[in-house]
């Protein structure tokens, strides 16, 4: 039967997780409709052995790519290169979903008229399994299609309220379309997966259902703050992305009108928050003379390369910070890790 949904479930040692992620999807209701594909990205654990027995026990809906370690985005991309979904959506491998919830996304997204992107709520959760914080979409009109042109300045109207990689379906046509594609060798590229095809989007759908689990807070993560700093040459340049494609597209809605001032926006205000991140990695750095001095020399290359990023962005402490002209690193440096226990 053709398959509605690819799920592609990037994996790096991940053994731990794994065999969750993919019993949750296979007691979705109606799971042949799935297309579910594990890539093992260079493993030197257990996920690979892991992923070859699940593709064997559930064959015909369970794949496996296994390739040399390319970082997330190169398993994105494989996945997609590989998909035969009508949709395409990627489930980290130490996230899972809610069985009936999702089962719930996929009967909607069967009787719906063709989009380019598929919104839901989803949860961030503990490794107890505690929900620490749900994000919902309550501006976007709800299980039925609108303009994402329409829409996205209306989409942001509080913490969290973003486009996700955890609440974002796409439409496989649509992605190769745009020729979309993440950088591959990086962390953090999600931000990628979740600006690049936005400013193309034409007609979206949310479902207001509770249907992903988002982990967080697990040691290694690559947004704890140990592993950005270990990172930040990465996050910077990620950063450096999303600059220029944010440039490129300016261009293109002044000759064309598409993407639409508040597609930009959006992704410029999304970008933004991103970026926050730039200066609370820089709380972890041990030196804090070489923190303000990046921090600084960061600043001046934002203002003066995407001022409407640099504008956009709303943290009242990236605020502080600049008014200080980064004196107060070591003050926020010091409340930053009380407030994420990292006395």
């Amino acid at each position: 039967m053709s398959k509605l949904l690819t799920v592609a479930v990037p994996s790096y040692n991940a053994a731990r997780f794994l065999n969750k992620n993919i019993e949750s999807l296979m007691a979705v209701p109606g799971r042949e409709r799935l297309d579910v594909i594990i890539v093992d990205d260079g493993s030197t654990d257990e996920t690979g052995a892991m992923a070859d027995a699940l593709a064997k026990q559930y064959d015909g809906i369970v794949r496996v790519i296994h390739k040399e370690n390319g970082g997330h985005g190169s398993g994105v991309n494989a996945g997609l290169k590989k998909a035969l979904g009508t949709y395409y959506c990627v489930l980290d491998a130490d996230d899972y979903v809610d069985p009936h919830t999702f089962g719930k996304v996929l009967n909607r997204l069967e009787r719906c008229e063709p989009v380019a992107l598929a919104l839901f709520d989803f949860d961030f959760v503990d490794e107890d399994g505690q929900v620490t914080k749900h994000v919902e979409l309550p501006a976007l009109p709800k299980d039925q299609v609108f303009s994402f042109g329409d829409y996205a300045g209306k989409l942001h109207d509080g913490p969290d309220r973003w486009v996700w990689i955890h609440n974002a379906i796409y439409r496989r046509e649509f992605l190769e379309k745009i020729d979309f594609s993440c950088h591959e060798h990086h962390y953090y590229v999600d931000m990628e997966y979740i600006t690049y095809p936005l400013t193309s989007v034409g007609n979206a759908v949310y479902f207001p259902l509770r249907a992903r689990y988002y982990l967080v807070g697990r040691g290694g993560q690559s947004v704890a703050l140990n592993s950005r700093v270990k990172h930040f040459d990465q996050y910077r340049e990620v950063v450096e992305f999303l600059v220029a494609f944010d440039r490129k597209e300016a261009e293109r809605s002044a000759s064309t009108g598409t993407p639409n001032a508040a597609v930009l926006a959006y992704t410029r205000s999304r970008t933004a928050e991103f970026i926050t991140g730039v200066y609370s990695t820089l709380f972890g750095f041990p030196d804090r003379k070489d923190a303000v001095r990046v921090a600084t020399e960061f600043d001046e290359w934002l203002r003066k390369e995407a001022p409407e990023i640099y504008e956009a962005n709303e943290s009242l402490a990236v605020k502080a910070l600049r008014t200080s002209r980064f004196s107060l690193m070591g003050v926020g440096a010091f409340v930053y890790r009380i407030l994420r226990g990292k006395t």
